[in-house]
């Protein structure tokens, strides 16, 4: 599947993290504001907004404490970890960006996640830095996503 330009993957980003806002600001409840969170953080980071997707990144892992048996709990501690560990990546933090990883992969699971699997974004631009070892690791240790 080809991927967008640059450009306009960045311009689709900032349409949605836009969105995503809108739903935060209005949101009725803070359970209402946990199921956007994960959404938020990672449309932020694609938008290129690093600053805020940390933010919602580390505000969705701090809420999940809160949210420990609802349906969202993994899809938080999933989400919240990717984006966090992109963000470190992408600062040029391989250490950091590869314990986020495992602690994404440490996630309970989710009817999302355990439907169409997990967030491979952050284990694919580790091995596009040859880090073959960790992601093995995590896909390994978490065989309830494999095909």
């Amino acid at each position: 599947m080809a991927t967008a330009p640059e450009n306009e993957r960045v311009s689709i980003g900032k349409k949605a993290f836009k969105q995503f806002e809108i739903s935060l600001k209005n949101a009725k409840s803070d359970v209402d504001k946990f199921y956007v969170l994960g959404s938020a953080a990672k449309m932020a980071y694609e938008a290129g907004d690093i600053k805020e997707a940390e933010n919602y990144a580390n505000e969705l892992l701090a809420q999940a404490d809160k949210y420990g048996f609802n349906w969202n709990y993994g899809n938080a501690i999933h989400h919240g970890n990717i984006v966090l560990g992109r963000i470190a990546l992408e600062s040029g933090d391989l250490g950091t960006a590869k314990q986020y990883l495992i602690k994404a992969g440490e996630t309970p699971g989710s009817p999302q996640l355990n439907s169409f699997g997990p967030n491979m974004a952050l284990a694919k631009e580790l091995l596009e830095k040859n880090e073959r070892e960790i992601v093995q690791h995590v896909t390994g240790e978490n065989k309830k996503y494999k095909a």
